[in-house]
């Protein structure tokens, strides 16, 4: 098993040998990279076809991997192309397989030779494919009627339309100096109007304490126009809600002045007399009417308080009675 620490020499240098490799003389691709002042690398290749071998006649079939030596031979145009070198493991001949990168393919350059497996569809009973490229002699009035066709889209369609295209291209591009001139001016007038708009909105934020991630919305007339509807719409609203508490008022009152006027009646309508149960009723009856009249004089006194804008200090209404502490009842605390 292979270890994962590494080793260092007392005599390793690192500003002298700068790796183990160099301090060893060895490549870090090991063994692989024996032929590496050659040019040649030895890398894993598999086989991309079926081929024959031409020392022993052999069949190998493709995906057969073997150590072949890459090398770099040239260029299409940018592409480099290469050649794996590799030996037949049922003989000692040499094969070489070249890259084609215009084709997109590989060949078999030496010792060996493809095994070619182009299907005919007419030997198998089906039918050629025809080449476009390869076509025969063609019917002379089709030739005719499709060249009539397209010199009648060229003149009616085509022609028109890359004079267009020509004209605006004229238009726009005839006084390049005028054109940046024009656009330069249209932002410089622009970019004035934004520094005008972003100073107003940062008076704004600062003056309500907003965050400066905020947008706010752009002040024209269909912003003012929305928000002046709103308000008036609100102000209906709040009207209204006035008017219901106004309501709810009146009738409270009316009914408070009607407890009192039925306990004043109730007094009136029943004096003392000499009856015990009678006189008890009479006796009776005013008081049980006063404290409805003050508990419906309590509940509208407390809903007034609460639809009003009051401010009061809520630590004021809490009792400041001291308790009596433990020594005071005559309990004995246990230390």
């Amino acid at each position: 098993m292979q270890g994962f620490n590494k080793y260092y020499p007392p005599d390793y240098d690192p500003t002298k040998h700068k790796s183990l490799n160099a301090y060893r003389g060895k490549h870090a691709l090991g063994d692989r990279a024996r032929k590496l002042d050659q040019g040649i690398l030895i890398t894993r290749f598999e086989l991309p076809f079926n081929i024959w071998c031409d020392g022993c006649n052999n069949h190998i079939g493709m995906g057969v991997r073997y150590n072949a030596e890459k090398k770099k031979i040239g260029n299409y145009y940018s592409t480099p192309i290469y050649s794996f070198r590799c030996k037949c493991h049922l003989c000692d001949n040499w094969f070489t397989i070249e890259t084609d990168p215009k084709n997109t393919r590989y060949i078999v350059t030496s010792g060996a030779r493809k095994k070619e497996e182009d299907w005919d569809p007419e030997e198998n009973g089906g039918f050629a494919i025809h080449d476009p490229d390869k076509q025969g002699p063609s019917d002379p009035l089709a030739a005719l009627e499709k060249e009539s066709q397209a010199q009648t889209l060229l003149t009616t369609v085509q022609k028109p339309r890359i004079e267009a295209l020509q004209s605006v291209s004229d238009h726009y591009n005839d006084d390049p100096y005028a054109l940046s001139f024009r656009a330069r001016k249209y932002f410089r007038t622009e970019k004035k109007l934004d520094k005008v708009r972003k100073d107003a909105d940062d008076s704004v934020k600062g003056k309500y304490a907003l965050p400066e991630s905020l947008a706010l919305v752009a002040d024209d007339d269909a912003v003012k126009a929305e928000a002046r509807e709103a308000f008036a719409i609100g102000k209906i609203e709040r009207r209204a809600d006035d008017e219901a508490k106004r309501r709810r008022f009146e009738a409270e009152i009316g009914s408070l002045s009607s407890i009192a006027s039925a306990s004043g009646s109730s007094s009136e309508r029943h004096p003392y007399s000499t009856h015990p149960n009678r006189a008890h009723r009479a006796s009776v009856k005013p008081k049980i009417s006063t404290e409805s009249a003050a508990g419906a004089s309590f509940s509208l006194r407390n809903r007034l308080l609460q639809n009003t804008a009051r401010q009061s200090d809520p630590f004021l209404k809490q009792s400041r009675v001291k308790h009596p502490d433990a020594k005071s009842l005559g309990v004995n605390l246990k230390r």
